[in-house]
């Protein structure tokens, strides 16, 4: 579990995506099944995503559905757990208007989830609300720029944010049972 959440896709999913990405949500995700051998020399590389091309309406309309599923998940931290997926699907905005829906939608994500943490993540609660704040603070600052959300917001990649997730998903992930996975 604590592998996603630090992946760039992920990442930005829960938050980003948690807006696209949430885009969390717009990088490529690896699959644990790839058998095929690694050399311990191989390189790393980063790719940036290519942005989409839906439409502010259809943008629109995604995002209101992910909003929806988080609004009905009210305080049932494994509905909540459920939420991620749609909000983290989110596409990749291609302007500022779709960069800002985007982040309010994660942004209640993580205010939703702060909500119903269990008792023994309270404290990543907070943290969860601070970041979905900063990560708004952050696109205002940026100009809703596409590319500022592509280029894992500082708000979601601190390490007391990744941390924080990670508590949060392994909390819940114990509650709702094996079959609740986060994306």
């Amino acid at each position: 579990m604590s592998r996603v959440a630090t992946t760039p896709r992920r990442t930005l999913a829960v938050a980003a995506v948690l807006l696209t990405a949430v885009a969390l949500t717009v990088g490529a995700c690896s699959s644990d099944d790839d058998a095929s051998p690694r050399s311990s020399s191989s390189v790393t590389t980063t790719s940036v995503p290519t942005p989409s091309t839906v439409s502010d309406a259809d943008f629109e309309s995604q995002a209101t559905t992910a909003e929806l599923m988080i609004r009905n998940a009210g305080s049932d931290a494994c509905a909540v757990l459920r939420a991620f997926a749609p909000a983290s699907s989110l596409p990749s905005p291609i302007n500022p208007t779709q960069t800002e829906r985007g982040v309010r939608v994660i942004v209640e994500l993580f205010n939703t989830a702060a909500a119903s943490a269990p008792p023994e993540a309270a404290a990543d609660a907070a943290v969860l609300r601070q970041a979905g704040a900063d990560l708004a603070a952050e696109g205002a600052a940026a100009g809703w720029a596409p590319n500022w959300l592509m280029q894992n917001p500082k708000a979601l990649t601190t390490p007391e944010f990744i941390q924080a997730f990670t508590n949060y998903q392994s909390a819940v992930g114990t509650t709702c049972g094996p079959t609740t996975t986060a994306p």
